[in-house]
């Protein structure tokens, strides 16, 4: 049986957003859409291999909300947490961070943050250490993969989130 060619073509030029941006990940939200999350620096890897969660200085993040019309800009200034997702949360946006650690004693990092479409936050809250991605449905549900280090611990989490291995 014959292979079909399948031509992919463009839908959007983004260029003229990402300058001085680097692209972090790029996700379909539950509504359809494209969405781009941007950040001025990628930050340095710990000792060159580990995540950092918590920045030692502020990074802008942008998010580009993309249609085959329209691309819809929304920057978030002055953050020290290091996100990795961008989701769509009913007229909000979900950010999430893959790391985060437990310090101990009802400590913890929040690796979740909803802002507005003007980059201000609403709340912030845990979603655990290890996320492999996020998923938000159109209701609103909070889909979590965890990869090994969330399912089994580490960073601290002796009894980690999302050692089920999928939470909603």
């Amino acid at each position: 049986m014959p292979n079909p060619k399948v031509k992919l073509l463009p839908f959007a030029d983004i260029s003229n957003y990402v300058e001085g941006f680097d692209i972090v990940s790029t996700q379909w939200g539950g509504d359809g859409l494209v969405y781009v999350l941007l950040m001025n620096q990628i930050p340095e890897r710990e000792r060159g291999m580990f995540v950092q969660s918590k920045l030692k200085q502020s990074y802008t993040y942008k998010v580009l909300i993309v249609t085959d019309q329209t691309i819809e800009e929304v920057v978030i200034w002055g953050q020290t947490f290091n996100y990795h997702y961008v989701q769509p949360l009913h007229d909000h946006l979900l950010l999430v961070g893959a790391r985060c650690a437990n310090y101990g004693n009802e400590q913890f990092d929040l690796n979740a943050k909803v802002c507005d479409l003007d980059g201000n936050t609403i709340r912030e809250f845990l979603l655990g250490d290890g996320i492999q991605s996020v998923q938000v449905t159109e209701r609103g549900t909070i889909w979590t993969s965890y990869f090994d280090e969330g399912v089994f611990g580490n960073y601290g989490w002796a009894d980690p989130i999302g050692s089920n291995g999928l939470l909603a």
